[in-house]
């Protein structure tokens, strides 16, 4: 198994979505007519990190597919090759920190 690259490539895709958020910033353009395709992209990018969190981090991943109403995908696993997870119009839970952030100087 080749685990540090797996989880080198889990990482690299959550900075590469951060970077999206923080580059088009829909939370100072909500009447914008992109908003809806960024929060889109965030939550799809969300869903394919929670599934390649799953065989490192399992609970993670189960507290992220439930909060995007997803909770089949982790009772019945299968190969996931679209893009789109999570189909327009799911109603997804109120979202909330799953990671605390690392203070890097109490370590």
């Amino acid at each position: 198994f080749r685990i540090k690259e797996a989880t080198r490539l889990v990482i690299e895709t959550a900075r590469k979505g951060n970077e999206y958020l923080s580059k088009k910033r829909p939370w100072e353009a909500l009447s914008s007519k992109n908003v809806r395709t960024v929060i889109y992209n965030a939550i799809q990018t969300s869903a394919h990190l929670a599934l390649m969190l799953y065989p490192f981090m399992p609970k993670a991943s189960i507290t992220i597919l439930n909060i995007l109403n997803l909770k089949d995908l982790y009772q019945k696993p299968r190969f996931i090759r679209e893009w789109e997870i999570v189909k327009p119009g799911t109603q997804i839970e109120k979202p909330f920190p799953v990671f605390r952030k690392i203070n890097l100087q109490r370590i």
